[in-house]
């Protein structure tokens, strides 16, 4: 008992930052680009406490042995994860996520090659491969056990596809407006200044009732895009987020979403594409409004961040992962500032392709554009305020 509590102690010093050792040194000891990882994934606006337990929670995961290594399930294999475990969930979530991705590829898995056609496409289906290996194969499972169904396993390498990246359509990449030059590798598309008084502010209208939260989606998601952005040279990569129309021709978003990017679309359920262009960004407070030359459908009303109150129910709406129009719920748990805008702190969750979607409050009116989440933490999600998009 006493040699098992030693090694212990002994693994536990090796793992975790020791008391002796402060937070700098942990961070100082990390190669150049560990630190960076760690920084980005700890923000200093967390405060004092919060980045403290964040930096710790890196730096465990750093100092573990055997960093998961993708690459052992063969490439294609290796691809998936990748797309699956973004970059952006700092060390600790990203080394869980790949772990259980990387078991899901380690053995044989299911070919539904062996299966009749029609059952196939059912399951193609309903488990997408967006979802990441083990969440597809744990969605595959399901289904074929309610359809009664013995799936043979293959081997992974041969078998096993990667999601193909989000691409820009044609109609997008090539827009009838005027022509733009071509980005080379070290030039990237810049944005607009900023100026918000191009769009005209919805009303502000709240129901005498709380609407039940269907009926919320039933008002509010037509509203809501997924962006697809991308180059028209095809260098770099695709990045997908969420719009909120307010207008005819506007919709309000992140700037992270598009910067860099010249050739923009808006979608309706993943599938009709229109383009559209920046017409203006700040990009230091993360707001951008995008203008269409399509008609959308408009949010039916706005909220003021001074009238919104803790503890009350609210509904986030977006595109995470690509699933358009996909419902969270959760309360306004804070309300804050920084960088001197307005923010709303909420549990409704908000994940990676949730950025410029709708935060939406009990009776549908639009309070928020969500922007980030703290990584490695659980609801510390955060909007931008609604009337913040008209203010200079």
């Amino acid at each position: 008992m006493r040699v098992r509590l030693l090694a212990f102690l002994v693994a536990l010093t090796i793992i975790a930052p020791s008391k002796a050792e402060t937070i700098k040194e942990a961070l100082a000891s990390l190669r150049p680009s560990l630190k960076q990882w760690v920084e980005q994934t700890c923000p200093r606006y967390l405060g004092p406490a919060l980045w403290k337990d964040c930096v710790e929670r890196q730096v465990s995961a750093l100092r573990e042995p055997k960093w998961p290594d993708p690459k052992k399930v063969g490439q294609e294999g290796h691809q998936w994860i990748l797309e699956t475990c973004p970059h952006y969930l700092g060390p600790s979530l990203w080394r869980d996520c790949a772990e259980r991705n990387i078991s899901a590829l380690s053995g044989p898995v299911f070919d539904l090659k062996s299966i009749d056609t029609e059952s196939r496409n059912w399951i193609r289906e309903t488990c997408p491969r967006y979802l990441g290996p083990s969440l597809w194969r744990s969605c595959v499972e399901r289904q074929a056990q309610a359809l009664g169904l013995e799936i043979k396993s293959a081997t992974v390498p041969p078998s096993i596809k990667p999601p193909r990246k989000a691409a820009i359509p044609k109609a997008v990449l090539a827009p009838n407006t005027q022509k733009r030059k071509k980005p080379t590798n070290t030039q990237t598309a810049s944005l607009p200044t900023w100026s918000p008084r191009m769009v005209r502010k919805p009303s502000q209208v709240n129901q005498a009732d709380p609407l039940r939260a269907a009926e919320i989606f039933r008002l509010v998601s037509p509203s809501v895009y997924l962006v697809v952005a991308g180059r028209q040279d095809g260098q770099g990569e695709v990045s997908q987020g969420s719009a909120v129309a307010v207008s005819d021709n506007f919709a309000l978003t992140n700037c992270h979403v598009v910067a860099g990017q010249d050739a923009i679309a808006l979608s309706v359920n993943g599938e009709r594409f229109f383009s559209v262009v920046v017409a203006a960004a700040d990009s230091e407070g993360d707001r951008c409004i995008l203008k269409s030359t399509s008609r959308l459908t408009a949010i039916p009303a706005i909220r003021l961040h001074s009238s919104l109150q803790i503890g009350e129910p609210v509904y986030s709406i977006g595109s995470p992962s690509g699933l358009s129009n996909t419902l969270g719920e959760g309360i306004v748990s804070g309300l804050r500032k920084h960088k001197g805008l307005d923010l709303v702190q909420t549990s409704a969750p908000i994940s990676a392709g949730s950025s410029g979607g709708a935060l939406v409050d009990g009776e549908g009116n639009l309070v928020g554009i969500t922007t980030f989440l703290l990584r490695d933490t659980q609801n510390l999600n955060f909007a931008i305020a609604a009337e913040e998009y008209w203010q200079r």
